[in-house]
């Protein structure tokens, strides 16, 4: 447990000194950062090269490019911000004849913006839906690259029934 505590602030120092603005720690000294906060911080600190000596885990640099944040991920579902859209998806350990353009990924809605849909706006907001087929694809508002980048993003992910 102790080990544990040292290996935590280690990183959170880690964190806090490449990541401009990190804001980890309370006034009495708590911490106030979420163990989903300080992966993205950590990421973002090895990919700027900030290792300083410390060899960072999978688990430490695990999102691939693109994703700006993650939501959430739970038994198979990610919900998250990929190149500035709000995403949920859920992503299979491998790929599948259901799956979108026939890889991991077998249902997936994007928003148009990095919001998530407000309840009852849920169609308004949505410009992308597949349910083990194509539902709509408002093409005006989310062009075939776009998508092609959020599929690889999704696709890079690492496997579902792996550690969190």
């Amino acid at each position: 447990m102790q080990n544990q505590k040292a290996l935590d602030a280690a990183l959170l120092e880690i964190a806090q000194r490449h990541v401009p603005g990190l804001q980890a720690f309370g006034s009495s000294g708590q911490v106030l950062i979420s163990p989903a906060a300080l992966n993205n911080a950590l990421r973002e600190a090895y990919l700027n090269g900030a290792a300083g000596g410390v060899k960072f885990s999978r688990a430490a640099r695990r999102w691939p490019a693109g994703v700006e944040q993650v939501i959430s991920r739970k038994d198979g579902w990610v919900t998250a911000v990929i190149h500035g859209r709000w995403v949920q998806a859920k992503v299979y350990d491998e790929p599948s004849h259901y799956g979108v353009r026939e890889c991991r990924v077998s249902k997936l809605g994007i928003a148009i913006d990095a919001n998530a849909p407000k309840a009852g706006a849920y169609d308004d907001s949505i410009v992308y839906s597949f349910d083990r087929g194509l539902d709509f694809h408002h093409v005006d508002k989310l062009p075939a690259d776009l998508l092609g980048k959020i599929l690889d993003a999704l696709n890079a992910m690492p496997k579902m029934t792996s550690a969190n």
